[in-house]
């Protein structure tokens, strides 16, 4: 079990940001990780493609769901996110 802070870059691509393992001191893989929400964005992992997606809250939308993806190439490079993981 690690913890720490992820920061985001400058360019969100669609579909999330990588993540690896050794991104979070783990040698192997990571299980599971949870982030907790900053500067109004949640956090999900998509453990399948190694990646963090970001989302927001679109209350303008009336056909959105609860939440969408961040645009592709938004600068989240002030979002700093803590987070615990689980791994190998």
């Amino acid at each position: 079990m690690t913890s720490g802070t992820l920061t985001f870059d400058s360019s969100y691509p669609t579909g999330g940001e990588a993540i690896t393992a050794a991104n979070v001191g783990m040698n192997r893989a990571i299980d599971r990780i949870h982030f907790n929400a900053a500067s109004g964005y949640v956090f999900e992992y998509d453990k399948t493609n190694q990646k963090v997606l970001a989302y927001y809250a679109d209350n303008d939308g009336g056909a959105d769901g609860a939440l969408i993806q961040v645009a592709n190439t938004t600068n989240l490079s002030a979002i700093t996110a803590s987070y615990i993981a689980v791994g190998q």
